[in-house]
């Protein structure tokens, strides 16, 4: 089964929507795992109200792809 982690940055509804997407996998019978254990999909879910926010989801998704043979952001 393939296995999936999730990161969220930002807001309370970045994180709201973040735990439906792991939800929905979880219920789909996938696998999760910590951001930084090499999981096979990392889903960043974030929020780029400031240039800060920006700035941390670039590396986020940077960080997860090199770990991950999937990333969606």
């Amino acid at each position: 089964m393939t296995t999936f982690s999730v990161r969220f940055l930002g807001c309370k509804v970045s994180h709201t929507d973040a735990q439906d997407v792991r939800e929905r996998l979880l219920g789909d019978g996938h696998v999760e795992r910590t951001h930084d254990s090499g999981a096979d999909v990392a889903v960043v879910n974030t929020c780029s109200v400031t240039h800060e926010a920006v700035r941390k989801s670039r590396q986020a998704a940077a960080r997860a792809a090199r770990t991950h043979r999937k990333v969606y952001v």
